[in-house]
């Protein structure tokens, strides 16, 4: 059984993701700030393996404390979209990217990082047109 660490958890792929490693026998760690209020984990909550923290990625302590136990660490926390970017770019900078560095700064070399990657790469529909 592995010890996994879930940074933005609580949102849609994070949630399904803890479900599934939960059913694989994992114990699931999920820090999340809850910005947008989800319940997304709500059906898990009564699973012993599963432990949920309210905490900010970019905060050296909350992570600090969060990682240190992790044999795994998926960080999903992130703003999401291109609009969303636009809209806080500071936001987009600390938790997109100076999270992630403060992470890969914080974790003890044998835990593993798992780094999903997402894009809106989709296009708009019209052939030869691309976001």
């Amino acid at each position: 059984m592995s010890k996994i660490l879930i940074t933005g958890g609580a949102g849609y792929i994070g949630s399904v993701l803890a479900e599934e490693l939960l059913k694989a026998g994992h114990q699931v760690h999920v820090l999340d700030n809850f910005m947008h209020g989800q319940s997304s984990l709500g059906h898990l909550l009564h699973h012993r393996e599963l432990s949920v923290v309210r905490g900010d990625v970019r905060d050296k302590e909350v992570m600090k404390e969060n990682i240190k136990n992790a044999d795994f660490i998926i960080p999903l926390a992130a703003i999401l979209g291109a609009e969303a970017c636009d809209r806080d770019k500071v936001g987009t900078q600390t938790i997109n990217f100076d999270a992630i560095k403060l992470l890969l700064e914080l974790r003890h070399h044998e835990q593993k990082i798992i780094y999903p990657n997402t894009n809106s790469g989709y296009g708009v529909g019209k052939k030869g047109t691309y976001c």
